[in-house]
C-alpha cells in the first residue's frame, strides 16, 4: 500500500515526459491502481457512470499503444494479506468521513478494478492480464526484476505504471522507471507524464532503494514531512529489537521470495496466479472484505440504541437509500448473509451475542453519507409479513434452507432453488405494479441463473500466512465444497444478482425481463450503467 511521504520525497528527482519519448519501452501496469485513478477523476455528476470510466480507461490504454509503448502485463490483485487489513479498514473509514466534503468517486471504487478488467477483455484481448492471490505490487516487481535480468532485455527500459510508492523501494533492476499516475486526462493525452528513473534515484541517495525505504518507514509520520532525498543518505540505525523487522523488510523489497526464473514460469504457476475462469465473483465479496477475518468492529456499541452491534464498512452501494426497490428487496438476504458470515468466522465468540447484533451499512445520499442498521438473526424471515395479501406465498428463506441448498449444489439443484427464491421475493415485492407474467418470470430466472452460474473456484489462505508468503490450497469448484470460503461466494453471487437488478433499474437500464421491479423516478439518478451486464442490457439515455 506504499510508504507515506516517500513519493513526495522523490518527486524533485522526476521529470515530465510524453509517451512518444518513451516509445519502445516495456510497461507493466498496476491494474487496480490505474482503475482507481481513473474513477477518482470522474466529476461528481459523472460518478458511478461506468460507461465514462470505461471510456477513460480505453483512452489511457490506447494512448500508450499509439505512443509506441509495449504493454507487457497488467496485473490485478486478488486479496489483501492479513497484516494489511487494518490499513485498508482505516483508509476506508477516512474515505467515508470525507465523503460529504470530497466525493472523489468512492461510489465506484469497489467496482473500479472489475470494470477495468472487463474493458480489457472486451477491447484489448491481446494484452496479457493476470490476477494474483495477493497484492499486485509484489508480483509486478518480481516480474520486472526477472524480465530485466534476461539477456535480451538488459538494455531495454522497463516502466511500472502505478501510484503505489512501494515501487520506489523494490530492487527491480537498473533500467527501471515509474510512470506516476497523475490526472487520468494527462495519461490519456500522453503529453504530461511524470516519470522517475530508478538509476537516478540511486545515484542521488547513494544507497539501495530498499534501505532508503526502510529509513522512511521507520521515521515517525510527523517527522517524515521534514525529509528530503538528501536525508535518505543518513545511516540506518538498527538495534537488536528492530533486527527482525529490518531483515523482513529487506527480504521483501529485494524480492528474495520471488524465485521464478522467468515471467512465463511465474504466470503459468497455478499456485501463484488466478486465471480468468477461476476468479470468484467479486461483485459482492469485495464489498465485504472488511468483515472477513476482522473482529474489532464487533465490540463497539451504539450509544442511542444501547445494544452491541457488528459494524461492516461497505463502500457505497446505492445513490439514494430512499429508493425503496434497492434496499428493501435485498435487506433480508443481506441480513442472512451477514449472519452466516459471522457464524462462519466465529465472530460471536468476541463476547457480543450475535442474536442482538446489528450490521451497519454505509451508503451515499446525494452529497452526504448515511447509515442503515440491519439486525441479524431476524425472525421475520421465517414469520412472513401480515400486510402481504398472500402471506403463505411470502416467506423468507431460513439459514438452514440455504445451507441445505449449498450442500445439494451438485446437479445445479441448489442453484435452481436459490434463483426461484429470488424470483419469488421480487414478484412478491412487486405488488404495487403490474404482476410479472410467467414468460417474464422465466426470462428473469434465466437472467439470474446466468449471473449465478459461475464455476468459480476459491483460494483459501491459512491464518498463519501473510503477505507474499501466502500459499493457496488447491482450488475447488463450488459444486464440490460444503462450507468454506467458496460457499460464501455463492451467497455473494446471490446478493450480486439482487443488487445488479436494482442498480440497473436505477441507472435507467432496460432489464432483460422487460419489467421494472418497482416503479421509481430515476431522472436525477447518477447512472450506474453497464457494469453488471454490458452485453445483456441496453442503456436508455
Amino acid at each position: 500500500m506504499g510508504i507515506q511521504y516517500l513519493t513526495k520525497i522523490y518527486r524533485p528527482l522526476g521529470d515530465f515526459s510524453n509517451y512518444t519519448s518513451l516509445a519502445g519501452a516495456d510497461v507493466f501496469i498496476d491494474g487496480p491502481s490505474l482503475a482507481h485513478r481513473i474513477c477518482r477523476d470522474l466529476q461528481f455528476y459523472d460518478m458511478g457512470d461506468t460507461a465514462l470510466a470505461t471510456q477513460g480507461a480505453r483512452r489511457v490504454i490506447q494512448a500508450m499503444l499509439d505512443g509506441g509503448l509495449n504493454i507487457r502485463y497488467i496485473v490485478f490483485d486478488g486479496a489483501l494479506p492479513l497484516d494489511k487489513e487494518d490499513t485498508r479498514i482505516e483508509r476506508t473509514k477516512q474515505s467515508i468521513d470525507k465523503l460529504s466534503e470530497q466525493p472523489e468517486g468512492l461510489i465506484i471504487a469497489s467496482f473500479a478494478a472489475d470494470m477495468f478488467r472487463e474493458m480489457l477483455d472486451e477491447y484489448y484481448p491481446a494484452i496479457p492480464v493476470i490476477t494474483v492471490p495477493y497484492e499486485a505490487d509484489f508480483a509486478i516487481a518480481g516480474m520486472i526484476k526477472t524480465y530485466t535480468e534476461e539477456a535480451e532485455n538488459k538494455d531495454k527500459m522497463v516502466y511500472v505504471m502505478s501510484s503505489d510508492s512501494d515501487f520506489y523501494v523494490y530492487e527491480m533492476g537498473t533500467n527501471v522507471g515509474c510512470i506516476c499516475l497523475s490526472k487520468s486526462e494527462d495519461l490519456a493525452l500522453g503529453q504530461q507524464i511524470f516519470v522517475t528513473q530508478h538509476r537516478k534515484l540511486r545515484e542521488m541517495i547513494q544507497r539501495p532503494l530498499w534501505e532508503a525505504g526502510y529509513l522512511v518507514e521507520t521515521t515517525p509520520i510527523n517527522s517524515r514531512k521534514k525529509l528530503n532525498f538528501f536525508s535518505l543518505r543518513n545511516k540506518v540505525m538498527v538495534n537488536k529489537a528492530q533486527r527482525e523487522s529490518y531483515e523482513k523488510f529487506k527480504d521483501t523489497f529485494t524480492l528474495k521470495e520471488f524465485t521464478w526464473t522467468s515471467i512465463a514460469a511465474f504466470v503459468n504457476d497455478t499456485r501463484t496466479t488466478l486465471v480468468n475462469d477461476r476468479i470468484p465473483s467479486c461483485k459482492f465479496t469485495r464489498l465485504h472484505e472488511f468483515l472477513n477475518r476482522h473482529y474489532d468492529n464487533i465490540k463497539k456499541e451504539k450509544h442511542n440504541i444501547g445494544i452491541p452491534k457488528a459494524e461492516v464498512y461497505l463502500p457505497t452501494l446505492v445513490e439514494d437509500v430512499t429508493r425503496p426497490s434497492v434496499w428493501i428487496i435485498g435487506s433480508k438476504w443481506r441480513s442472512l448473509t451477514y449472519e452466516m458470515l459471522i457464524e462462519k468466522l466465529e465472530i460471536k465468540e468476541s463476547s457480543v451475542p450475535v442474536t442482538n447484533s446489528l450490521i451497519i451499512e454505509y451508503y451515499r445520499v446525494r452529497r452526504g453519507v448515511g447509515a442503515t442498521y440491519i439486525p441479524i438473526q431476524d425472525h421475520s424471515r421465517q414469520e412472513g409479513r401480515e400486510e402481504i395479501d398472500n402471506p403463505e406465498h411470502y416467506r423468507f428463506i431460513t439459514q438452514g434452507e440455504l445451507k441445505g441448498w449449498i450442500k445439494s449444489y451438485h446437479n445445479d439443484e441448489g442453484l435452481v432453488m436459490t434463483v426461484k427464491a429470488i424470483v419469488d421475493e421480487i414478484v412478491t415485492y412487486n405488488l404495487d405494479t403490474q404482476p410479472l407474467s410467467e414468460t417474464q418470470c422465466n426470462k428473469l430466472t434465466t437472467y439470474l441463473t446466468s449471473i449465478l452460474n459461475e464455476n468459480s473456484e476459491a483460494v483459501v489462505y491459512s491464518d498463519s500466512d501473510s503477505d507474499s508468503s501466502m500459499m493457496s490450497t488447491k482450488a475447488k469448484r463450488l459444486r464440490d465444497v460444503d462450507w468454506n470460503i467458496a460457499s460464501l461466494h455463492l451467497f455473494a453471487q446471490t446478493q450480486a444478482a439482487l443488487y445488479s437488478l436494482c442498480f440497473l433499474q436505477q441507472a435507467g437500464v432496460e432489464l432483460p425481463h422487460g419489467q421494472k421491479i418497482k416503479i421509481t423516478t430515476v431522472s436525477d439518478s447518477i447512472k450506474f450503467s453497464k457494469y453488471f451486464l454490458q452485453k445483456q442490457c441496453k442503456v436508455n439515455r
